[in-house]
């Protein structure tokens, strides 16, 4: 299948759980409303993925479109795969200039929190898109920089393997590896049957943190690593 380019145009979530979410007063709403407004009329989140077949897999790199990737636990996950979903997602340029344009401390705030809800919302569509198409049960993903073992330096291959969807919704790699606009998400969907979470390997404090760091999970895979480079 060739690449897939989705968007939403109903993203914002809904105000009052807003407004319980950020511990916001009463008071705020109009705030709120006024900010609500306004990145409606802003195009919304875009994203797009592709289908890929994974290739010589190893112990610490797998192929994908001609590309190399290095991480073990990506290699790990994808050697059993007859196919993943490269992708990548963004809340848009449009919204992403809105964000920047908000000179005031609390409202770029809570913008960039609008702009990163679009982001994870954008993501999960096109996840779903891949479950329906497919009929996968089971997506998890693994992004770039999350973990060490699959640093931010990969976005490099990562980005020759999505080839023009990048370009197609607007999303630039700087020279550090770091996407433009800043709220944007890369990685690859896979299928696991035992639903990998990235959080679970990661210490870092995080307020989008979807499951708890597992130390014991973390040693286990340390240990098979260091078992397979002997």
């Amino acid at each position: 299948m060739s690449a897939q380019i989705i968007s939403c145009s109903k993203w914002l979530p809904e105000r009052d759980a807003f407004l319980r979410e950020q511990h916001l007063r009463p008071a705020d709403t109009e705030l709120v409303e006024k900010l609500f407004g306004e990145a409606k009329s802003c195009a919304g989140p875009i994203g797009g993925y592709l289908e890929a077949i994974p290739e010589d897999p190893g112990t610490k790199t797998v192929s994908l479109h001609g590309e190399i990737l290095h991480s073990r636990l990506l290699a790990r996950h994808l050697s059993s795969q007859d196919r993943v979903f490269p992708f990548v997602a963004t809340c848009g340029q449009e919204l992403s200039a809105w964000v920047d344009s908000k000179s005031d401390l609390m409202e770029n705030y809570l913008a960039h929190i609008l702009a990163e809800k679009a982001t994870h919302l954008i993501a999960e569509e096109l996840r779903r898109d891949i479950e329906s198409k497919y009929t996968l049960e089971n997506l998890s993903r693994m992004q770039p920089g999350s973990l060490p073992d699959w640093p931010i330096e990969q976005q490099g291959p990562l980005f020759h393997i999505l080839d023009s969807i990048p370009q197609k919704i607007q999303v630039q790699l700087t020279e550090t590896y770091l996407m433009l606009p800043t709220s944007s998400l890369s990685g690859i969907f896979f299928q696991d049957p035992e639903g990998f979470i990235s959080c679970q390997l990661c210490s870092r404090k995080c307020p989008r943190r979807k499951a708890t760091f597992d130390p014991q999970r973390l040693a286990l895979l340390e240990d098979v690593h260091n078992s397979s480079a002997e």
